[in-house]
């Protein structure tokens, strides 16, 4: 049985996480968390997640909107954020309430915001194998654990 720690990989993340920082020239980007509801899990996650944002010296803000948000008004928020040139990145925390047509907010979310891949564009990049585009948080950090612990084959080139 081998014992998968994500520490390690954690470490090697934020060396390049700062060395890129670095090359930024002061230019922090900004993520945006959009949560709708107070689900624990939720909250929790976000929380860690704005924590960890600003240990790397990364900037976020958390936009909570209540449950029983409108689709028609949740879609207007929505757009506001997507079209902030100040937001570089939003992570959308899901599943959304019923009244809400996810589908529709994936539709909507610009693809180079989309740093947890439901846009269908970076969807379809996933599939073909194009790197230009984002995967969802959670697979990739899997296989990051993967390769750093050589249970998947690293990358070439």
């Amino acid at each position: 049985m081998i014992i998968l720690r994500g520490a390690d990989v954690a470490a090697k993340i934020k060396e390049e996480i700062d060395e890129g920082i670095r090359k930024l020239d002061g230019c922090i980007p900004k993520l945006a968390i959009v949560r709708v509801g107070s689900r624990p899990d939720d909250v929790s996650y976000e929380r860690g997640a704005l924590k960890k944002m600003e240990k790397l010296g990364l900037r976020a803000e958390a936009y909570a909107f209540p449950e029983d948000i409108s689709d028609e008004e949740f879609k207007k928020e929505f757009s506001r954020i997507n079209g902030d040139s100040a937001v570089d990145g939003i992570l959308l925390l899901r599943p959304l309430p019923r009244q809400i047509r996810e589908k529709d907010i994936e539709k909507m979310i610009l693809p180079e915001k989309d740093l947890d891949g439901i846009s269908p564009e970076n969807i379809a990049k996933v599939f073909a194998g194009d790197r230009g585009g984002f995967a969802p948080c959670t697979a990739e950090a899997v296989i990051e654990v993967l390769k750093a612990n050589d249970i998947l084959q690293k990358e070439r080139g």
